[in-house]
C-alpha cells in the first residue's frame, strides 16, 4: 500500500451526502477533534468518523461487520486510525471473488503497543543487535553490500527472556509483476525494509495478547504483489541504485515540507507546523490532497501543530481540514446549481 493511492479517495467522496456532524467550512471548529475521538462504548463509528476513514481511502461498500470489527482492534490497542497508527486494508481475492480485509499498522505502532503492554504488566523489554544475513548464510553486523540481504534477524528481549524471528527477503519483499523488481523501498532499503518484518515477527512472538492478529504494512506488502509500476516508480533489477539528485539541488541546511523528516527530529516540529499552515490557506481539496501527501512523505502527521489557538496532531487537523473543503465544495455545487435553475 502507498499513502499517495490512499489519498486519491476524496475525489470520490466529494461529490457524495453530506456527513452528519461534518465541520463548517472556515475555521477548525470545537468539535472536529472531538468528533474523531474513538470513545471506549462505540460499537460503530459515527458518520463524522466515517467521512473521515473513507477519505483515507476506506471504501464506501466495506461491510458493517468488518468496520465493527476494526473498530474493535482500534479500540482495544488503542490505536488511531486518523494519524495513521493503524489502517484497514482491503485486497481483493480473485478466486473467491471477494474482497479480504486486513487490520495493519507501521512497525511504530508495534512498538508503542509492546511499550504499553510492558508498562501496564510492569515489566522490561528490550532488543539484542541485529543481524543481516548473506546467501551463504554469513552474519553481518551491518549490511553493506549492494544487493538484498538473504534474511534478517531481531531479537526482543522480555523479562530476561529471548524472543528470536528470522524473516526471509523473498518471503516478504514485495515485487512488481511478471518482471519481479523489487518494489519502492523493497529496492532502496532492502536491508531497512526486512529488519522491520523481523521485528514485528519478534515482538509479536514476545506479545502476543497484544499482538496477536494484526500486522505491519512491511510484512503485508507482498500480498499486493501483481501490478506493474507506474511512470516513474523506483526500479532495480539486481541492486539498488541511488537517486538521481535534481538538476538544481536547493540549499539542504533547513529541512522544507518536500524532504522527509525524522519524528524524532527538532526539525521536524516546524515542518508540521508549516504543513499546518498550507493547509489553513488551501483553496481546494486538490491543493489539500497534495498537501497531504507531501505531509505523509516527510512522515510528520503524528506531529504536534497549533492551529487558531488549538493544538493536536497534524494527521487530525489535515483530516479535520480536508472534511471542511470537501463541505465548501459541496456547498458551491448547490449553490451553482440553484442559479442555474432559477
Amino acid at each position: 500500500m502507498t499513502d499517495t493511492t490512499v489519498m486519491d479517495a476524496p475525489a470520490a467522496t466529494a461529490a457524495g451526502a453530506a456527513p452528519q456532524g461534518a465541520a463548517p467550512a472556515g475555521e477548525l471548529a470545537e468539535l472536529d477533534t472531538a468528533a474523531l475521538a474513538i470513545r471506549p462504548d462505540q460499537t460503530m463509528w459515527t458518520p463524522y468518523q466515517r467521512a473521515a476513514l473513507a477519505q483515507m481511502g476506506v471504501a464506501q461498500d466495506c461491510p458493517n461487520p468488518v468496520l465493527a470489527t476494526f473498530l474493535h482492534t482500534c479500540q482495544t490497542r488503542r490505536l488511531d486510525p486518523f494519524i495513521r497508527q493503524v489502517y484497514l486494508i482491503g485486497r481483493p481475492n480473485k478466486r473467491k471473488g471477494t474482497t479480504e480485509y486486513t487490520a495493519q499498522t507501521g512497525i511504530d505502532g508495534f512498538r508503542v503497543i509492546a511499550r504499553r503492554a510492558a508498562d501496564k504488566a510492569g515489566i522490561e523489554y528490550g532488543y539484542e543487535d541485529p543481524v543481516w544475513f548473506d546467501r551463504n548464510g554469513r552474519e553481518h553486523a551491518v549490511w553493506l553490500a549492494d544487493g538484498p540481504p538473504a534474511a534478517a534477524r531481531c531479537v526482543v528481549l522480555r523479562n530476561g527472556h529471548r524472543f528470536a524471528a528470522v524473516a526471509r527477503f523473498d518471503a516478504y519483499a514485495a515485487r512488481w509483476q511478471p518482471s519481479g523488481d523489487l518494489k519502492n523501498q523493497w529496492a532502496t532499503m532492502p536491508d531497512h525494509m526486512i529488519l522491520k518484518c523481523a521485528e514485528a515477527l519478534a515482538l509479536r512472538m514476545a506479545f502476543p495478547e497484544d499482538l496477536g492478529g494484526l500486522y505491519t504494512d512491511e510484512e503485508m506488502q507482498q500480498a499486493d504483489n501483481g501490478f506493474e509500476p507506474p511512470a516513474g516508480a523506483p526500479v532495480v533489477t539486481g541492486r539498488a541504485e541511488p537517486a538521481a539528485a535534481p538538476p538544481n539541488p536547493a540549499p539542504t541546511a533547513a529541512a522544507s515540507p518536500e524532504q522527509p523528516a525524522d519524528p524524532g527530529d527538532a526539525v521536524a516540529a516546524g515542518v508540521a507546523q508549516q504543513f499546518a499552515a498550507e493547509a489553513q490557506n488551501a483553496p481546494d481539496l486538490d491543493t489539500w490532497r497534495d498537501i497531504y501527501r507531501r505531509a505523509v512523505a516527510a512522515g510528520v502527521l503524528r506531529e504536534p501543530v497549533t492551529v487558531g489557538g488549538k493544538a493536536g496532531p497534524l494527521g487530525v487537523y489535515l483530516t479535520a481540514r480536508g472534511l471542511q473543503l470537501q463541505a465548501a465544495a459541496r456547498t458551491t455545487t448547490t449553490e451553482q446549481a440553484g442559479d442555474h435553475a432559477a
